[in-house]
């Protein structure tokens, strides 16, 4: 009422710069910058003191925006306020990793809204925040990647929910410390030596699948996806999935399965109502300046392409792609790439960050966000035009066999205001015919809104 121009509190848990001001920025933005994000921080929600992290965010159909801490706890946001603040599990025993905004199918109203996944267990829980179902990890791993889709056809839709799982057992490393004196503790300590090596292979081999939940009809059907064998002999161990996406075709749903070795693996569900997945596609990342490109996020860019942010790994033997899956030739271990899935082919290079981009998030208008690690700290946007022009200056090209693919090096826009963040969803406005939306990003222990 004041018309203060400087941030204020809302409530207990929100500072923000008062509506008039968000208001201007929104009509500065739609008639000086063409609707671009311009990375205004307008809002903090959360306490800056609490000891807690915000892991990951979503965005349900209706504008409220679920953040989940490593803490135990999940937030439920709407309109500045938080409407409801409950517990997926135990504080002592980890923190809340990811949460997904479920599509909506069959049409029911008491169906799940969202998914949490933390702490050994994946939850589904209601649009009140109400827990409807909870699926345990296999024994001694957690949760470490989760997508949802919609498989089948339109008005016969089902829910597909696929976890990936990290191995959380830690032996104890004082069990083998005393030497045995004789031939009986020398066998007793062989057989629990081949026991804890046992159990590492499963723990290993747990890592490197795919658990698939399909909700069809008020059942729960449950798969798993196996990790391919071919090209590598019993004793190699599988490497460990990493991250997972879910792209939306005409002809079904693609789940992509990206690992610690570069593969990308694709099961396709098609809309036959046919709820077995098939393999459709194998291929990997070959970097040519050495090492292994370990994949460690993904985002659907719509049709076949996918942004693939990879890290550095070294190479090693154990980790070794697959000798029957299509080689995609890159130039780095360590950039974000845009991959045509459909022709195995890497479309554009994305080496804007000086560490891995940890998230990264598809703009309504088109544009890409990305997020980079602690050694970067920097939020960049590489907008549409950007992604899809020719090459400009302080971006070049490079040559990969016969292919010739741009790298881009020079974003659209670097959002100083939101630096590093774990984090990133999209707030659209929920006013009919608008195209105005927001950028939610969890920084630390708070989630920042930017314009």
């Amino acid at each position: 009422s004041n018309r203060t121009a400087e941030p204020y509190q809302y409530n207990r848990m929100v500072h923000a710069v008062p509506q008039y001001r968000i208001e201007k920025m929104l009509h500065d933005r739609r008639t000086l910058h063409d609707g671009e994000l311009q990375g205004s921080v307008v809002m903090t929600m959360g306490l800056e003191l609490r000891r807690a992290y915000v892991n990951d965010l979503a965005t349900l159909p209706d504008g409220t925006l679920i953040s989940v801490l490593d803490d135990g706890h999940v937030q439920m946001w709407q309109h500045a306020e938080l409407m409801e603040d409950v517990v997926h599990g135990n504080a002592d025993a980890g923190g809340v990793e990811h949460v997904v905004a479920l599509p909506q199918v069959g049409g029911s109203s008491s169906a799940p809204a969202f998914a949490t996944a933390g702490q050994g267990v994946v939850k589904l829980w209601n649009d009140e925040g109400e827990a409807l179902a909870a699926m345990q990890s296999p024994r001694g791993t957690s949760p470490c990647a989760l997508v949802a889709a919609a498989v089948g056809y339109e008005g016969n839709q089902s829910l597909l929910l696929a976890t990936a799982h990290r191995v959380t057992y830690q032996s104890d490393p004082n069990q083998f410390r005393l030497v045995p004196q004789d031939e009986a503790g020398r066998r007793r300590r062989a057989q629990a030596e081949e026991q804890e090596r046992q159990l590492r292979l499963r723990l290993d081999a747990a890592a490197a699948r795919v658990q698939v939940s399909i909700q069809s009809g008020g059942q729960l059907q449950q798969m798993t996806i196996e990790p391919p064998s071919n090209g590598r002999g019993r004793e190699v161990v599988s490497p460990p999935v990493t991250s997972l996406a879910a792209l939306d075709r005409d002809d079904g749903t693609i789940l992509v399965i990206g690992n610690a070795c570069g593969e990308l693996r694709l099961v396709q569900f098609r809309r036959d109502n046919n709820l077995m997945g098939t393999d459709y596609k194998l291929m990997h990342l070959n970097p040519a300046d050495g090492g292994t490109a370990s994949i460690v996020c993904m985002e659907p860019l719509g049709g076949s392409l996918l942004a693939v942010s990879t890290r550095q790994r070294p190479a090693d033997d154990s980790t070794h792609a697959l000798a029957d899956s299509v080689a995609i030739d890159v130039p780095l271990a360590q950039a974000v790439y845009i991959i045509d899935i459909e022709k195995c082919a890497c479309n554009l290079i994305i080496d804007g960050h000086s560490d891995a981009a940890q998230a990264m998030c598809l703009l309504p208008d088109g544009g890409l966000a990305t997020c980079g690690g602690k050694m970067d700290a920097k939020s960049k946007v590489w907008d549409k035009s950007l992604l899809g022009a020719t090459p400009a200056d302080g971006n070049n090209n490079v040559g990969m066999g016969e292919a010739n693919v741009r790298v881009l090096t020079e974003s659209s826009a670097t959002l100083d205001d939101v630096g590093y963040v774990l984090a990133l969803t999209v707030l659209p406005d929920t006013k009919p015919g608008s195209k105005h939306y927001a950028l939610a990003a969890a920084r630390y222990n708070v989630v920042k809104i930017c314009i």
